[in-house]
């Protein structure tokens, strides 16, 4: 389908992508009567969907100066823990308010960029998992000293990024946090309710606020 039948059928809404980045733009109306956006995020934290998450909210802030509020809905499973703290600089960054909403799953590095925002909600079936960071296996026979300091400051490092943040998105205690932060034994699964009960989430919402701005951000294997 050529770009002439998609704008057609799309009723003069403009289709374009970069990557894996999609984006709806609404031809009708005028970058300063834009009122709200929203990024819809799903799969992998990598660098390369976080380059796009931080070019979308860069974007909405520079060309749409009169949006009062991003809505970023999130579904991941997470990945690198670097990317999401990144990731989470972003969100934290932006000047246009940045609302985080769980789509459905956030789980690991993903609950960084969820962390972000000071105003975070849920869908009604949505769930988190809280649990400490890993280091990769060395796949040796043998682990020497230095290779069990190095893996546990790979641990350690990723470690503060989950207190830092668990610290100031939830009511969990430092005890509550370093148990979730030692074992996946300790760690935990929230549902949407129970993740108001810890602070995490300010309550749940239902659907996908229609705005005449949008991106969409997924992963290859999605």
């Amino acid at each position: 389908m050529n770009i002439k039948n998609i704008t057609a059928f799309l009723l003069f809404i403009s289709l374009g992508s970069f990557a894996d980045m999609h984006w709806i733009k609404s031809d009708k109306v005028n970058p300063e009567e834009v009122q709200q956006a929203k990024i819809v995020y799903f799969g992998e934290v990598n660098a390369r969907q976080v380059a796009e998450l931080i070019s979308a909210i860069e974007e909405i802030n520079n060309d749409y100066p009169a949006t009062k509020l991003i809505r970023l809905y999130i579904s991941s499973f997470g990945g690198s823990m670097e990317s999401a703290y990144l990731a989470m600089q972003a969100v934290k960054g932006s000047v246009i308010p940045v609302e985080t909403i769980n789509a459905g799953m956030i789980a690991s590095a993903a609950t960084l960029i969820y962390c972000g925002a000071d105003k975070r909600y849920t869908f009604p079936q949505s769930s988190f998992v809280l649990h400490p960071s890993a280091a990769p296996n060395l796949k040796t026979d043998w682990i020497r000293p230095n290779d069990i300091d190095l893996m546990k400051k790979d641990v350690d490092d990723g470690n503060k990024f989950f207190r830092s943040a668990y610290k100031k998105c939830t009511s969990l205690s430092s005890a509550e946090i370093d148990k979730v932060l030692y074992s996946n034994d300790s760690a935990r699964y929230f549902l949407a309710n129970e993740a108001k009960t810890i602070k995490l989430s300010q309550g749940e919402i239902s659907g996908i606020t229609p705005t005449p701005v949008s991106y969409y951000i997924t992963d290859e294997k999605s």
